[in-house]
């Protein structure tokens, strides 16, 4: 590292944001990764509900990639234009996870969406609340993931691009300076992101009143989302009107640029470990335990903790107030050893890409380039459906779902 005289900077004289704020920057990390990987672990130690328990913990993930991209930009802050877009991608996947979950807390197939919501109706929220309302039917539920998706596949190539700009130094510049790429990549960055946070909270109040996700505390879960998004984005855009009026300026040899990201990195590594905190709560594995081993969960919230803790009779259902302490230990001790799923399993769903990959081109694939499988591997689908005597023609919900139908068999196989 050196100075733009280009003398050697010793790495004690190295700039840094502020006295201490490497050594707070690095605790809050450790402290919000330590916890997260905790939850993790349990959630594949009671690993009984894959759908749901590999997207939680995708979820999850995002606290250790966030806190430690932060505190790395933060003590080398001239390196967080190059790790900052790798945590931003992963921010859009986790919108995406969050949605997928969603699904799962429906419990619906695809094929019944329609007729799970027949008749039901969604008011558009600002700005569009002029506009008719929606149709809450299986053809809603596709626009609106297709919508947080297009997130997720933009939001790497809008990275790659800030990446060529910053190698290429045509990414710095002014909030306002549309020759410089850091004005463009910000502003489609907006427009995808806003797309699929308003698509995410159509899906939310569609389904929030629902008797299946009850006792799920979905609010908690989309606040928790959407408050990482907020933090992530919104803010960096604070520091970057900061920097502009000039409130943020260069000092302690770090350019106004580079310390504006850095003094967003510092603060998203202490929101990291708040709401690592807050997730302990709102994406609890205890739930999970409950349906793995309920004794064992029975005995947990009764205080005990091993065979060395006495049993407390009153704190258990009548079943098993008649048992020896010695008898409900061993039935514990059996309920875990039969409910013992292979943490290599759930390690193996939650990195295997192919659930991802499907849902990509289902949403995405033309009905109208489905070829047989001898061609392209994709699978013909044959719409039959009734039709219209006047129109001659099938509605697009019908047609979609058939070719849906066609790529979950084809997938499935």
């Amino acid at each position: 590292s050196t100075q733009s005289t280009g003398i050697p900077i010793s790495p004690q004289m190295r700039p840094k944001l502020f006295d201490g704020a490497n050594s707070i920057s690095a605790t809050a990390a450790g402290i919000a990764t330590l916890l997260t990987l905790h939850l993790m672990y349990k959630h594949t130690k009671y690993y009984c509900k894959p759908d749901e328990q590999k997207h939680i913990i995708r979820i999850l993930w995002m606290i250790p990639i966030y806190a430690v991209d932060c505190a790395v930009a933060t003590w080398e802050p001239d390196w967080s234009r190059y790790v900052d877009p790798a945590r931003d991608c992963y921010e859009a996947f986790v919108l995406y996870s969050f949605c997928i979950l969603l699904r799962h807390y429906l419990g619906a197939e695809k094929s019944e969406l329609s007729a799970r919501f027949e008749g039901q109706e969604l008011k558009h929220f600002f700005p569009f609340c002029c506009l008719s309302p929606l149709r809450i039917n299986r053809l809603f539920f596709r626009r609106a993931e297709q919508g947080i998706i297009q997130y997720m596949l933009i939001k790497p190539l809008l990275a790659i691009a800030q990446m060529f700009c910053t190698f290429w130094d045509v990414y710095d510049g002014g909030l306002l300076d549309y020759s410089r790429g850091y004005t463009w990549i910000l502003l489609f960055t907006n427009l995808s992101q806003t797309v699929a946070l308003y698509c995410l909270i159509y899906i939310y109040h569609a389904i929030h009143h629902c008797p299946e996700v009850q006792g799920r505390n979905l609010l908690g879960k989309f606040l928790c989302i959407k408050s990482v998004v907020f933090f992530a984005f919104w803010q960096s855009c604070l520091f970057a009107f900061l920097e502009y009026m000039d409130v943020i300026e260069e000092s302690n040899g770090i350019s106004a640029d580079t310390r504006s990201a850095s003094m967003d990195d510092f603060v998203l590594c202490i929101e990291m470990a708040i709401i690592a905190l807050v997730h302990q709560k709102i994406f609890s594995y205890k739930e999970y335990r409950a349906i793995a081993t309920p004794l064992t969960h029975l005995l947990k919230e009764s205080g005990w903790r091993n065979n060395e803790d006495d049993v407390d009779h009153e704190a258990l259902p009548e079943q098993y107030r008649n048992m020896t302490e010695d008898e409900i230990e061993s039935r514990a001790a059996q309920e875990r050893v039969a409910s013992a799923v292979s943490k290599r399993t759930a390690v193996k769903d939650v990195f295997n890409p192919s659930d991802v990959l499907g849902d990509v081109r289902q949403h995405f694939v033309s009905s109208q380039s489905v070829t047989p499988p001898d061609q392209d591997g994709f699978l013909q689908v044959q719409v039959d459906e009734e039709v219209d005597p006047e129109t001659n023609l099938v509605s697009e919900e019908q047609a979609q779902e058939k070719h849906e139908q066609g790529l979950d068999s084809h997938l499935k196989g």
